[in-house]
């Protein structure tokens, strides 16, 4: 902003996350390019490039409706253009120039925000000339009494609904990744098409074909695919499934006196006569919504927000009485301007509570953030005037990213931090309000000021507001994953007491899952749980993490994925097992980098506490997303669908054998033909196999490599064994004396006390000295 209080503008440029082109944007300096991309994404329809005065009209230049001057069309990218033509929407039935700048002003310090209908095709008629769609209204949520019969059962139908949902969609994403696996296996395979097509020479596609009968893929879906495999098609599988629509729950309406019978322990009557005790019903209620996060509940009658829809930001005006008086003021003549007197003119609704009261140094939960609300309440009402409802209701998506909203509605600060590049920082209104307290952002109480408040003051607050304002008050309780049923059915009669209008209370972890995840969980350490079936017995002990050598073995892996480089390091258990990996990708992002660095310790830190390395192979493998394509510098991966992908094939190959997901079988013969690697590898170097570094140089020198060709051998000239059953031994089995002959330590000491060298084939039986 210039000293004479004019915004000023620049160029932004957007990222397009899916790899498409850049697009630049004009907006206001002060904006977050977050911020700005979501404005983008709100006045995304193609507006006509050029436009002139539509023929036959008069009048000053700036009323004048314009129309197309040409057929070229693109999206809107300028922000000063966007909220002049709203602004003048607003503006026009009362021909005030001055309030059309002022109300363009109320944009640019974001004080106000019209909802997304407005964004996109408000006054797009008078600058464009393009026709004004009708707007779908969001239909009102379908409203039943607690004392009807679909309440009595509501519970359950609610548990049912979730369940067929799930059941319809997890079958089709099971059908889908089956079939995709299929063509994965066939596009996969580096051999001749027809071998790769025949489950008899492609493992991977015969264990592809079997997971997809196993899980009840139709075989016709299974030619299909195979079909589309045969002529090169490997997209994802068209199954003509269309996911579930969210599932319609009415709000169930709790009148004062099931409140009173619910604390009573007394029956409740329903209209179909039936008759329950009310607070065993009002436990499956809560059991239902803090499972499923419904139904929303009503205590008190509807409100309705009618007419456009506004959200005034708090934060942004500083909860200064004098601006928000101003703004709401001059919006509501706007609006009114443009009804007739027996219409309600719209709504402005209240948001950003939580973030105006951190900013201002106000602990959430206290009576003098109570009072700040009603008093602006009060305020906002006086300023409104008739026919323009006042409401405290919160913005979302976009909305809610473009006034970059460290809350929204009512709710509370989500976190006191915010992510801002690869770092975590206070956010804007947490900083004011350190500043307010004279805390400095190092002091040990700058974390617990502005923490997280109990449900109740959420419910306290909308208390407060809807004493005062004409329309609803949303309330949308959060709690934590280890909130029980308890909570919810306490918090409802909280609600109740108050009359709260709508509430809605969702609990993170919510769904069906949830509940199996709480089982095992509160075993006291070091407790033992039995657990008896007809046939077996389980125990379930703590699992300890089991630690890795100071000094440790593995390899590094240096590939080349889709032009993408990647390093893998590998580090070892003292039995060679696999206990952690490390990823180094140079060129990408830094956030790229820092999930790719994480999400190496998240498998590290896993493995070390016993999940099998099989778990995340059968889980990573053949995933799609990029960077993908070829692979260069491995010698057994050609192609890959991902970078997990190729990394956990890798692991796989080198770990766990799974020659069934190498392209190329290894090649441990140093590149030589088959048959003279029968021979030579004897000769290697075996130095070439184990860390010199870690060895500190001790061991190549006295290390032979070993075939299963030289082990039948011996076997058969001892006449021992047979060849195909040959004993294998390893150094646990060496008796540590040197071989007198070659003089490596290999001489392993046999059952019929033979003495054997593993290296050269020298032997010697104890009792007879030969």
């Amino acid at each position: 902003m210039t000293k004479s209080g004019k915004i000023q503008y620049s160029t932004f440029t957007l990222r397009d996350p899916d790899g498409g082109e850049d697009v630049s944007f004009r907006a206001p300096d002060g904006w977050d390019v977050g911020a700005v991309a979501a404005l983008a994404e709100l006045c995304a329809a193609p507006r006509p490039v050029a436009t002139k005065p539509k023929p036959g009209t008069k009048g000053p230049d700036w009323l004048r409706p314009r129309v197309a001057d040409g057929k070229d069309r693109a999206l809107e990218s300028d922000a000063e253009q966007v909220f002049n033509r709203i602004a003048l929407h607003f503006a026009r039935p009362a021909k005030d120039k001055a309030l059309m700048g002022a109300l363009k002003a109320d944009f640019e310090k974001r004080f106000i925000s019209p909802e997304p209908f407005l964004w996109a095709n408000a006054g797009t008629d008078i600058a464009y000339g393009d026709k004004l769609p009708g707007q779908a209204r969001i239909p009102a949520v379908t409203q039943i009494g607690a004392d009807t019969s679909e309440a009595r059962t509501l519970a359950h139908d609610i548990s049912k609904a979730h369940l067929e949902a799930a059941i319809g969609d997890v079958g089709a994403r099971v059908l889908r990744d089956r079939l995709m696996a299929i063509g994965d296996a066939i596009a996969q395979c580096a051999g001749d098409v027809e071998d790769c097509l025949d489950p008899a020479t492609n493992p991977a596609l015969k264990k592809a074909l079997q997971a997809a009968r196993r899980d009840g893929a139709p075989d016709e879906a299974i030619e299909h695919a195979l079909a589309l495999a045969r002529q090169g098609e490997f997209d994802e599988p068209d199954l003509g499934f269309q996911p579930t629509a969210p599932i319609d729950i009415p709000a169930l309406q709790i009148p004062a006196d099931l409140i009173e019978a619910e604390a009573a322990d007394s029956d409740w009557a329903f209209h179909d006569g039936t008759e329950e005790p009310a607070r065993a019903w009002w436990q499956q209620i809560a059991q239902s919504i803090w499972s499923f996060g419904a139904p929303a509940l009503s205590f008190a009658p509807e409100r309705t927000a009618a007419g456009p829809h506004l959200y005034l930001n708090l934060p942004a005006t500083s909860g200064d009485l004098k601006t928000l008086k101003a703004v709401i003021s001059r919006w509501s003549g706007a609006l009114r301007s443009g009804v007739r007197k027996s219409e309600t003119a719209g709504t402005i609704s209240l948001t950003g509570f939580a973030a105006m009261f951190a900013a201002k140094g106000l602990a959430y939960d206290s009576e003098e953030a109570r009072e700040l609300a009603r008093t602006i309440a009060k305020a906002a009402i006086s300023a409104a005037g008739e026919r323009v409802i006042v409401s405290a209701e919160a913005p979302d998506g976009d909305l809610a990213r473009m006034m970059e909203a460290d809350s929204i509605g009512l709710s509370p600060l989500n976190d006191i931090l915010v992510e801002k590049g690869a770092s975590r920082e206070f956010r804007n209104s947490v900083i004011e309000g350190l500043k307010t307290l004279g805390l400095g952002m190092a002091d040990k109480s700058a974390m617990t000021a502005f923490a997280r408040p109990a449900p109740d003051a959420v419910i306290a607050l909308a208390d407060v507001l809807q004493t005062e304002l004409t329309g609803p008050v949303l309330v949308n309780l959060s709690l934590p994953a280890d909130a029980g049923p308890d909570v919810v059915a306490r918090l409802m009669r909280q609600a109740g007491k108050a009359g709260l209008s709508q509430m809605r209370i969702e609990r993170a972890g919510t769904g069906l899952t949830a509940l199996l995840d709480e089982i095992g969980d509160d075993l006291e350490p070091g407790e033992e749980r039995i657990v008896e079936k007809i046939v077996e017995k389980i125990v379930e002990k703590p699992i300890n993490r089991r630690k890795l050598p100071d000094r440790r073995k593995g390899y590094i892996q240096k590939a080349t994925v889709g032009g993408h480089k990647i390093y893998l390091h590998t580090g070892e258990f003292d039995d060679g097992e696999l206990g952690e990996i490390f990823l180094d990708m140079h060129k990408e992002g830094a956030a790229f980098r820092s999930l790719m660095n994480n999400f190496a310790i998240a498998i590290s830190i896993a493995l070390q506490y016993g999940v099998p390395l099989e778990e995340f192979v059968d889980a990573f493998v053949f995933t799609r997303f990029e960077p993908a394509g070829e692979v260069e510098g491995n010698d057994s991966i050609r192609h890959a669908t991902s970078i997990l992908d190729y990394l956990f094939r890798e692991l796989a190959v080198s770990y766990l054998g799974r020659t069934d997901l190498a392209e190329v079988q290894p090649d441990v013969s140093g590149g030589i033909g088959r048959g003279v690697a029968q021979e030579k590898i004897l000769e290697e170097d075996a130095s070439r196999f184990i860390s010199k570094g870690f060895s500190r140089g001790q061991l190549p020198d006295n290390v032979v490599m070993l075939t299963n060709d030289m082990r039948k051998a011996k076997a058969e000239e001892r006449g021992a064994i047979d060849a195909e059953e040959a004993e294998v031994l390893t150094p646990d089995n060496y008796d540590g004396d040197p071989c007198p002959e070659c003089g490596h330590f290999t001489v392993a000491r046999l059952n019929d006390g033979t003495l054997d060298c593993q290296a050269c084939g020298w032997s010697k039986r104890e009792e007879s000295g030969t």
